[in-house]
């Protein structure tokens, strides 16, 4: 199920953006370039696809939570074709509790592709030179596939991050977007998008931030209620510390559809991942993975029967698992010393994970802990581009390839 295709709250806006006509040249009068905030939240929505229509019920969303003395949330917007603003925009979010958007634009590009990682590096460095901040945190919405490429799989099912229907759907690499990104130059990064809870995600991105917020599933219609999620942000890092602060936006997230009904549409799953612990994982996966192989065939580390799979729009059901369901299955059949040392840095790396019992009621989640891997038992061509990722290699899992 793609994000967003079935709606909860089924709410539209209409769109009232105040300085719709600001000349490009005049726009940097509404920025705060002059002075620091502790904190600046930028907002990546990618939506020059099917999602366009879940815009402002987001931003509606982040306005109720508005900005204060304390953090800004600043948003780059690229619509689908027809909408309002009909070319991509940065919005300085305001506080605002009426059901209009309101929130003044600050910049106006002209039709770009949002899925090219120039663009995303340039709204990133502008954001920051006009909302300069002692702390940034960056959210990713779109669609999205975990580390899946662009390039070689379907487009109606892959959207690896991102997609843009102006640029022939364009969509961009985890690879390509890990380049977009300068090393810690985020505390945080959130993905509003599907299935990007992936462990070969995660080690892409392990030197951009401290922390990754992801779905190991995907996502449904609402993707994350930013109203509440900001607003626990802003109670949290002022009262504690942001990792504590970081765990009561992921509950937020969960308690929202935990909440809704009928039952079906209690569908989520969320992790915390500390990405600073990112290497000593992959090296406690290489040291596990190696002495198991002394132990036992490749064949039967591969037998996934029993193991937590992910489903994903569109397919590729067999690829996807739950990280420690699979290790914890190999554990119970071929017993290793090494065993605790993997579950302590697992447990170090994900250091929260919350779920609904199923997804859509087809899909039981008793087995999910926080991240996917990826297993392949023939050669396929996605398996080709895996393999060039950083996480196989320094895992040992390229040593499972077929």
């Amino acid at each position: 199920m793609s994000r967003k295709l079935i709606c909860i709250s089924c709410l539209f806006f209409p769109l009232v953006l105040c300085g719709c006509s600001i000349e490009p040249e005049k726009e940097k009068v509404t920025a705060r370039n002059s002075y620091k905030k502790p904190w600046t939240i930028l907002v990546y929505m990618a939506a020059d696809n099917s999602l366009d229509g879940s815009v402002l019920k987001d931003l509606n969303e982040m306005e109720k939570a508005g900005r204060n003395s304390f953090f800004d949330i600043v948003v780059y917007l690229d619509r689908a074709t027809g909408s309002i603003p009909a070319t991509p925009v940065i919005l300085w979010i305001t506080n605002d509790q009426s059901s209009n958007v309101i929130s003044p634009i600050v910049r106006t590009y002209t039709v770009q592709d949002s899925c090219l990682p120039g663009t995303l590096k340039d709204f990133i460095d502008t954001a920051k030179s006009m909302f300069p901040a002692e702390n940034y945190g960056l959210v990713l919405w779109s669609h999205g596939t975990g580390w899946f490429p662009k390039t070689l799989v379907s487009a109606n099912i892959n959207f690896s991050f991102g997609e843009d229907d102006s640029f022939g759907n364009d969509q961009m690499n985890i690879d390509e977007l890990a380049n977009a990104l300068a090393d810690r130059s985020f505390s945080f990064i959130v993905f509003d998008a599907c299935t990007m809870g992936d462990v070969e995600v995660a080690y892409q991105l392990r030197n951009k931030a401290n922390y990754l917020m992801v779905s190991q599933t995907d996502e449904l219609s609402d993707g994350y209620p930013y109203d509440t999620f900001f607003s626990a942000f802003n109670t949290g890092i002022q009262e504690g510390s942001l990792e504590s602060a970081l765990r009561q936006m992921a509950q937020s997230y969960c308690d929202y559809y935990e909440s809704q009904s009928p039952t079906y549409l209690q569908s989520a799953c969320i992790s915390l991942v500390c990405l600073t612990n990112m290497g000593n994982l992959a090296l406690q996966t290489k040291f596990y993975l190696n002495q198991a192989l002394s132990n036992t065939s490749k064949s039967n580390l591969l037998q996934t029967a029993s193991v937590q799979k992910i489903l994903m729009n569109g397919g590729y059901t067999n690829i996807k698992f739950d990280f420690k369901d699979w290790i914890d299955h190999i554990n119970n059949q071929y017993p290793n010393a090494i065993y605790p040392g993997w579950t302590n840095a697992f447990a170090r790396t994900v250091i929260f994970s919350a779920h609904t019992a199923q997804f859509l009621n087809t899909l039981n989640l008793s087995g999910i802990n926080g991240l996917n891997v990826s297993l392949f038992t023939t050669n396929c061509l996605i398996e080709t581009y895996y393999l060039n990722l950083d996480w196989p290699g320094n895992s040992g899992l390229s040593n499972l390839a077929p």
